[in-house]
């Protein structure tokens, strides 16, 4: 049987490992959610490039268009 005292200090050696091990964890990437974000990026970051102000701004998330409406974000770039 293992002392009390190294019981305890091996239950907060286990609960810092745990600590940083779970994060790290759970920060691996779903390959399919990586690919959609990667290309809804291009595809957003293309329409700013060639201009399409108005086009990006339709398809930007709800959190964006909350933020500044659409004749300011196309003025804005335009800048």
């Amino acid at each position: 049987m293992i002392p009390k005292q190294y019981r305890i200090h091996l239950v907060l050696m286990l609960s810092v490992l745990a600590i940083f091990i779970v994060p790290i964890i759970n920060e691996i990437p779903d390959s399919g959610k990586e690919n959609l974000a990667t290309e809804s990026a291009e595809l957003f970051l293309g329409l700013v490039d060639s201009g399409q102000y108005q086009k990006c701004w339709e398809g930007a998330s709800s959190l964006l268009k909350s933020k500044i409406d659409q004749e300011k974000w196309a003025k804005n770039l335009m800048d």
